[in-house]
């Protein structure tokens, strides 16, 4: 170690440290000029997707949209029933499935959606 790393106190090499941490961000940040222009260009341009306001706004009387899932679930549901060789199974809206109910709806305790679907073998 060099005589003038021993002679520096903590401090003084914290210091040192902040102010070039300071001067790596000025130099690296964006001018305020700069961020005002990206931020007119996107919005001029428009992507076609829904800021989060307009997002959560809906018309009153507008049906809550969900998911058409019940194809896909049932898909793996008889998969689950082909491949382990049991009659039904329980198939949750993540599409975990499950040879008894109770599984099923212990599972979905952790889940947005609540469907549970049966699928019995064919």
């Amino acid at each position: 170690m060099s005589d003038e790393i021993k002679d520096k106190s903590t401090a003084e090499t914290v210091a040192e440290n902040m102010a070039g941490l300071a001067q790596a961000v000025a130099e690296a940040s964006p001018k305020a000029e700069e961020a005002t222009a990206a931020v007119e260009a996107i919005a001029s341009t428009g992507n076609g997707k829904k800021t989060k306001a307009q997002a959560t706004t809906k018309a009153k009387g507008e049906p809550k949209a969900k998911p058409d899932t019940g194809g896909a679930l049932k898909s793996v549901g008889l998969d689950a029933c082909k491949r382990h060789g049991v009659a039904e199974v329980w198939v949750t809206s993540d599409g975990q499935s499950f040879p008894q109910l109770g599984d099923a709806k212990a599972h979905t305790a952790n889940l947005n959606d609540k469907q549970i679907l049966n699928v019995k073998a064919e």
